[in-house]
């Protein structure tokens, strides 16, 4: 009714020889003792579970099959190489990112309105810094025009006073020292103001102008691009760009070098259209307050760019083709400034009669 204990019952299985006749083949081992299912113990492993217990909580970690991939010198390079790759990237996403950011936010900082047109530019060189370059551009072209400047009783000298004269009289701009130089030099057609209010004219450009208002529309002109600060504007447009040229051979080595050389050949060139637009605008407003004629200007311009078969004079080299609608583009600024403006009435009414409808040009 009751069986012995399994192992004692493994211990009377007699372990007699197979004989020929025998027609049963007796196993040697239980069979219990064979299968995958369960695998008896053996008398070391006999222990109380509480001790067998311990021996596993305090069994090294190390020791785990789990950390031999860790252990391999190979995997210990491949993991700090990664580690390293990871750092250099960081490195220069980083460096990129805040070379960004702060480009960034110079620009905006020095972001400005200019006040006669309502334009926004970039300008990060202050005004003080601005006279200062065109004090020592003052001194430098002084010495290269030594002996050639007609004095102040010369009558041309006295023309190009006179109307100077009437032009920045309505120029809001207080800290310049007008002053005005003519060169006398017919080979050369070319006029312009320093920051600062330093005056050139040089004798060949007068023949161009053929009258007073010729003469007002050249010098309005080259005027209105100290009253908006367009050399300022020029300086901070070279720092900028010298800036990212920097921040780009510093990130990409030989590639930023390729970059910056873009970037470099747009340096030397002349003034943007926009400045030049703009500094046709505000001359024709201040042509119009010193009560000249507005018409001149696009007179002047279109005489100019009809030349044929000559060589375009200098102060043209710059300057972006015009014609009639110089005027009629400008109308409604000009028409508004004109109204709300300090100027006499007699002017007032023939300066907006003028722009208004613009003159035609005789040919040349």
């Amino acid at each position: 009714m009751f069986r012995p204990p399994i192992v004692r019952a493994f211990s009377r299985v007699s372990l007699r020889p197979v004989t020929a006749s025998s027609s049963r083949i007796p196993s040697q081992i239980p069979r219990s003792a064979t299968s995958g299912r369960f695998r008896g113990p053996s008398s070391a492993a006999l222990l109380p579970s509480t001790q067998a217990f311990g021996c596993f909580l305090y069994r090294p970690f190390s020791r785990s099959a789990r950390s031999d991939g860790w252990d391999d010198p190979n995997s210990k390079h491949s993991l700090d190489w990664a580690k390293e790759e990871f750092s250099m990237i960081w490195k220069f996403m980083s460096s990129i990112m805040s070379s960004c950011l702060l480009l960034l936010g110079l620009y905006y900082y020095n972001m400005e309105t200019v006040e006669l047109t309502g334009r926004r530019r970039f300008n990060c060189v202050p005004p003080w810094l601005e006279r200062q370059i065109g004090d020592s551009e003052y001194r430098n072209i002084l010495s290269q025009v030594e002996g050639r400047i007609l004095p102040a009783d010369d009558f041309f000298s006295e023309e190009v006073n006179r109307v100077c004269a009437r032009l920045v009289a309505h120029a809001p701009i207080h800290y310049a020292d007008w002053k005005v130089h003519v060169i006398n030099d017919f080979s050369e057609e070319n006029a312009f103001v320093l920051p600062g209010g330093r005056v050139f004219v040089f004798t060949g450009i007068l023949p161009l102008c053929k009258d007073t208002d010729g003469l007002a529309a050249v010098l309005g002109h080259e005027i209105a691009h100290v009253l908006a600060g367009h050399a300022a504007e020029e300086m901070s447009r070279d720092i900028f760009r010298t800036l990212i040229r920097y921040a780009l051979i510093t990130i990409f080595g030989h590639l930023g070098q390729l970059a910056s050389g873009l970037i470099k050949s747009d340096v030397n060139l002349p003034k943007s259209r926009e400045q030049e637009a703009e500094a046709d605008t505000i001359g024709l407003m201040l042509m119009a307050k010193a009560c000249y004629n507005p018409g001149a200007a696009v007179k002047f311009w279109e005489r100019n760019h009809k030349l044929d078969g000559e060589a375009v004079p200098q102060i043209m080299s710059t300057h972006p083709t015009v014609s009639q609608t110089l005027l009629r583009t400008n109308t409604p600024l000009l028409r508004s400034r004109l109204t709300h403006g300090s100027i006499s009435p007699v002017c007032k009414t023939w300066a907006i009669s003028t722009i208004t409808h613009p003159p035609s040009i005789e040919p040349y």
